[in-house]
């Protein structure tokens, strides 16, 4: 397992930005074989006229790379 696996994501408001980085951290999960392990921690800095969101949780190999394209959509 990888104890700690995170993304980031930058935009207008924080809901989107808390689940573009949740999303992007299930992708980033998929796309080499790993399966996301207790609870997803999520931190949000508000700035400027954006927020910033962290998303991270451990990962642990679970089967072959998956591809995905993008931040979004990962084919099964």
């Amino acid at each position: 397992c990888v104890k700690e696996v995170g993304a980031t994501a930058i935009t207008i408001t924080h809901d989107m930005a808390k689940l573009f980085a949740t999303n992007g951290l299930a992708n980033i999960m998929a796309s080499p074989g790993r399966e996301g392990r207790g609870p997803v921690k999520t931190s949000c800095k508000d700035g400027a006229g954006t927020t910033t969101c962290r998303a991270s949780q451990t990962g642990c190999k679970v089967g072959p790379p998956k591809t995905c394209l993008g931040a979004w959509l990962c084919l099964p």
